[in-house]
């Protein structure tokens, strides 16, 4: 977090079977420059993404159910860090909370910490609550005047909506989907909320979700293959085991395609297959790699369904003869366009855009059997090796 803007705390008070709900609003807004309020914002920004939660990413819903919440974080957007614009946000989402809280019997209250802040060049809002005993202690104006540590053990559940990539996202679709409808271009790829709860509340949570008009989910396919993108990027991102990115996928693909139907995705399953791959001593390099398949760049969810046909593009198509063998993944074979083309009349396959060293050790092969000249070369390449010919005065 490199700067908080707006900070405020109300209180939800509801115990868990009762639907009576009251809110308890604070006066004013917190000050930003004050110590606790900066170390309260950030330990709950830090929480987004962290081992022990489960991570949900979505957009705000259809028109039809999004209530007051949504237009309220779209003032926010223009530059707009009034403390007056922030506050009216959060008693919008107050009141949206006490309705859907009433509506389900086991959800319960607590502090409901609103912050709007900037890091990494991009505006977010944050909306958290956390636990009305344990975690801080608050003065009768809802100041933070005791901060302990904030675990998950602590925080009911959170939602962090970063407004920049929002307003990318109506700029592209023009505005929000209307009765229900969902603009075609790229909707679900704009995943501008993330959600978080403590694992084994999610139906409880659901009500945090609803309240700020929100919907979960990015589709199975786009998941899938992003999953399999992120971890191939992590893995050749980090020298260590970078050398093992091709087996690492295929440890994943493997588990992906041994899941039962219907079981969804874990990625404390696809971390164990990824560790699996590689050697025991190394395998502490996979530590962060939750982290970073649940973090704002990479969005994957700590849970999701598997999309098979997306999957199919990834799975090894394996051709071996005594002499020769190769492997490739579905998606990069085709008829036209492709890297390995497929003649469906001859039942040939052509490899193009071959790597240079391949296409060096093949040519210098051929020369050696002597079904190789320079005159077999293209010309650029005949004028390449005149010239260091001529140079050594070897011509």
């Amino acid at each position: 977090m490199d700067v908080l803007k707006n900070a405020v705390i109300h209180s939800l008070e509801k115990d868990a079977h009762d639907s009576m709900t009251t809110i308890r609003h604070a006066p004013a807004t917190l000050d930003v420059n004050d110590r606790m309020v900066v170390q309260l914002a950030r330990q709950l920004a830090e929480l987004v993404g962290k081992d022990g939660n489960a991570v949900l990413w979505g957009q705000f819903a259809a028109a039809n159910r999004q209530g007051e919440f949504p237009a309220s974080a779209r003032a926010l957007m223009a530059g707009n860090f009034e403390s007056s614009a922030f506050m009216s946000l959060s008693k919008a989402a107050m009141e949206e909370l006490r309705s859907q809280a009433e509506r389900k019997t086991g959800a319960t209250g607590g502090h409901i910490f609103f912050g709007q802040y900037r890091t990494n060049g991009s505006e977010f809002l944050l909306v958290a609550m956390i636990k009305q005993k344990g975690a801080i202690t608050l003065s009768p104006d809802l100041r933070p005047t005791e901060i302990k540590e904030i675990d998950m053990s602590k925080l009911h559940q959170a939602a962090r909506i970063n407004l920049t990539r929002y307003g990318l996202h109506l700029e592209d679709n023009g505005n929000d989907p209307v009765d229900g409808v969902t603009p075609p271009i790229l909707f679900d790829e704009k995943t501008y909320l993330c959600f978080v709860n403590r694992r084994g509340r999610e139906e409880v949570a659901d009500y945090f979700v609803d309240a700020l008009g929100c919907v979960k989910g990015t589709s199975s396919s786009q998941l899938t293959n992003k999953l399999l993108k992120s971890v191939k990027q992590y893995v050749r991102d980090v020298p260590e085991i970078a050398d093992t990115f091709v087996e690492v996928k295929q440890g994943v693909v493997d588990y992906l395609q041994a899941l039962p139907e219907n079981h969804p995705v874990k990625l404390d399953e696809v971390i164990y297959a990824a560790r699996a791959r590689v050697d025991p001593i190394r395998a502490a390099h996979f530590n962060m790699l939750k982290e970073f398949l649940n973090s704002e760049e990479c969005q994957i969810p700590d849970e999701f369904q598997l999309s098979r046909q997306a999957l199919r593009a990834h799975i090894r198509i394996s051709a071996k003869k005594p002499n020769w063998g190769l492997w490739f993944e579905t998606g990069v074979v085709g008829v036209t366009n492709a890297e390995l083309l497929y003649d469906p009349h001859q039942k040939t396959l052509t490899l193009t855009d071959l790597p240079t060293e391949t296409v060096n050790s093949v040519e210098s092969a051929l020369r050696a059997r002597g079904q190789m000249t320079l005159t077999d070369l293209p010309m650029e390449t005949v004028d390449s090796v005149e010239s260091a010919l001529s140079v050594r005065g070897q011509m």
